[in-house]
């Protein structure tokens, strides 16, 4: 009886041990991820940093009069929106056809030269056609994402969510810390948006001892927030040439 007993446990064992070895867990690259990140704080930046004073913009340029001034703003607001849903899916295709980087570089170089072209604009069209090339240039929304699935892999994506007592993956947590990330850095840049557009709009009226001196900032009150705007999106471009790897 004894030797059956030991012989069911011994079975009992072998079945209970996985046909396959457990595929060590490979670490996060932590570096990576986190120029990854940064090259992702550019784009919300260029798109909320309107927010502020978009209206007001609309107003004294003369565009729209006094009643349909939020209509304009709308319209000129919702562009970046609109062209990037229709060129998304082919920034997301052309990634896999010259790599993740060289897209990323593309993107933020037209967020750049458009930005730039935003703060200089006192037309309509010129407002509509840059705020239109900001989104339509920019389609690193999703391949930020394929750049976070290529530096992970099936044993560190689900690293940092919270386990069940039985060691399993909670069913209410799907989403691994690693892809959660980029949105977490969208609405970071969300708040710096407006922030700056807020604080640098008028600088030669607000900070009349640091930018009263300037005649562009006077002649383009709301340059200097798309200026702003335009270093950090450079930043994250050199960030990103030296040291992200394809």
């Amino acid at each position: 009886m004894e030797l059956e007993r030991e012989a069911t446990l011994v079975n009992e064992d072998v079945e209970a041990q996985p046909l396959l070895p457990k595929k060590p867990v490979t670490p996060l690259p932590k570096f990576q991820l986190a120029i990854v990140l940064f090259a992702r704080l550019a784009e919300p930046i260029a798109y909320t940093q309107i927010f502020p004073y978009i209206n007001a913009m609309v107003e004294e340029l003369h565009i729209a009069p006094p009643k349909q001034v939020g209509f304009y703003s709308g319209l000129i607001d919702s562009l970046f929106a609109l062209t990037q849903l229709c060129t998304i899916v082919h920034w997301g295709s052309l990634s896999d056809r010259i790599g993740r980087r060289p897209v990323i570089l593309i993107g933020m170089s037209g967020v750049s030269v458009a930005t730039l072209f935003f703060g200089l604009s006192n037309t309509l069209w010129q407002l509509l056609l840059s705020r239109a090339l900001i989104g339509a240039l920019c389609g690193n929304v999703a391949v930020i994402q394929s750049v976070v699935s290529d530096i992970t892999d099936e044993t560190n994506q689900n690293k940092g969510v919270p386990k069940s007592k039985a060691g399993e993956l909670s069913p209410l947590t799907p989403i691994a810390l690693a892809f959660a990330l980029p949105a977490l850095v969208w609405y970071m840049g969300a708040i710096i948006g407006p922030l700056i557009g807020g604080l640098l709009s008028h600088p030669a009226e607000k900070y009349p001892n640091v930018f009263g001196g300037i005649p562009l900032l006077k002649e383009r009150p709301f340059f200097l927030p798309c200026f702003v705007s335009v270093l950090i999106t450079i930043t994250a471009m050199l960030v990103t040439v030296l040291f992200l790897e394809e």
